[in-house]
């Protein structure tokens, strides 16, 4: 019969990882399956490379850069003056 434990553990130095459990017995042969998370990049160090945030405007849509340039022109206009108060009390919230 086939047991899984499942264990969240931190890698030590070297690549040692250690794993106690009841359900393993001295002699027992074991298969190993280690899964490192997304914040480490493969070796347990964290990847000292930062993701892009900005998008390239050629991988833009036209729409997309459209849309840009129109909530662009609505910040410099000083944008949609919203009467939030009386929106709020109209609906009683």
């Amino acid at each position: 019969m086939v047991a899984a434990v499942k264990q969240i553990v931190k890698v030590q130095r070297g690549g040692i990882i250690r794993i106690q459990s009841d359900q393993l017995r001295a002699g027992d042969e074991a298969e190993v399956i280690v899964l490192v998370s997304d914040s480490t990049n493969g070796n347990g160090r964290r990847s000292s490379r930062k993701p892009d945030k900005k998008y390239p405007v050629a991988r833009m849509t036209k729409q997309t850069r459209g849309d840009i340039e129109w909530a662009k022109k609505i910040k410099a206009e000083g944008g949609a003056n919203i009467p939030w108060a009386q929106i709020k009390a109209e609906r009683g919230l």
